[in-house]
């Protein structure tokens, strides 16, 4: 529902709030209640007006985008880029594109659950996908470290570097 503008007015007179557009800058009741502007036009005054978008941006729900980069409308007007966990989108060119965010890998090759791994601290995954850390180390900073090697204030605990708190 784009370009929707809502006013909350006071209790009405049963004591139920009343919700109204404005007419002004609403696309979908422009000038009046209705009066739908199209894709290409945007609601100026209670008047649709032919929007005019410099090349490369197109009109998208009255506003110029430029679907070659836009994340919201990448290729066309309404095609969003998909979101996953530990993961960032960009629209290359009119195309959406996946990445794992810095420290996280896609191990599983499941793009439901998105870059599900750390591998700064995966002992299976340490650096990499399948990188397994020996019997005895831990994954620390994406590197498998032995007993002793943990920076300090780190200790080795359960093959795991983890910050140690003195009492």
């Amino acid at each position: 529902q784009r370009g929707r503008v809502y006013e909350r007015l006071p209790h009405g007179h049963h004591g139920v709030h009343s919700l109204v557009v404005n007419p002004a800058t609403d696309e979908s009741n422009c000038g009046a209640c209705g009066r739908s502007c199209s894709e290409t036009q945007q609601c100026t005054a209670g008047v649709c007006t032919t929007l005019s978008c410099a090349v490369p941006t197109v009109a998208c729900g009255g506003v110029c985008v430029n679907t070659a980069t836009s994340t919201a409308h990448c290729g066309g007007c309404d095609i969003a880029c998909a979101t996953r966990p530990n993961m960032t989108s960009t629209c290359t060119a009119g195309s959406c594109r996946l990445a794992c965010v810095s420290g996280f890998a896609d191990c599983d090759g499941a793009l439901a659950n998105g870059c599900e791994v750390s591998t700064a601290t995966s002992n299976s995954n340490c650096g990499a996908c399948g990188r397994t850390c020996a019997t005895g180390e831990a994954c620390c900073g994406g590197v498998c470290m032995g007993p002793g090697a943990c920076v300090a204030p780190e200790i080795l605990f359960i093959e795991r570097c983890i910050k140690w708190l003195k009492p």
